[in-house]
């Protein structure tokens, strides 16, 4: 039965350990149990797939580790940011007037250009009434 279970390793795995796991299944088969034997190997075999499904290239590592570098870099600058501007040299007044008036302008230009954009709230309808007449 333990030699079925050591069928269940990925082929190039059992390709290069196989032998080896064979003769050391023998050497601990009188000492340890067969169910004990038999969870490890399901459980070697279990790790043994995922490593096999995440090894990465080399190039694809460095990138990893790269991008990983990048983005705490970004963090440790933002909160560094966040930290001297509302901690340590707090503002006597909170005016973000002209940023909101900036940032909303941007998007109403944004959305009131139709061409090549996804569409942007729609604006209300103009409805013309003669004097006297209520709007329908």
């Amino acid at each position: 039965m333990l030699e079925w279970l050591i069928r269940l390793y990925p082929a190039r795995w059992r390709d290069r350990y196989g032998g080896e796991l064979q003769q050391l299944v023998q050497d601990l088969h009188p000492s340890r149990p067969t169910l004990i034997l038999a969870i490890d190997l399901v459980k070697g075999a279990l790790n043994a797939h995922l490593q096999e499904r995440l090894t990465m290239q080399s190039a694809d590592r460095k990138a990893a580790k790269r991008a990983a570098l990048i983005a705490g870099i970004v963090w440790l600058g933002l909160s560094a940011e966040i930290l001297l501007t509302n901690v340590v040299f707090p503002a006597k007044t909170d005016n973000d007037t002209i940023p909101v008036l900036v940032s909303t302008c941007a998007y109403s230009l944004r959305s009131s250009s139709s061409a090549g954009s996804p569409p942007g709230p729609v604006p209300a309808a103009r409805v013309r009434c003669s004097p006297g007449s209520s709007p329908a």
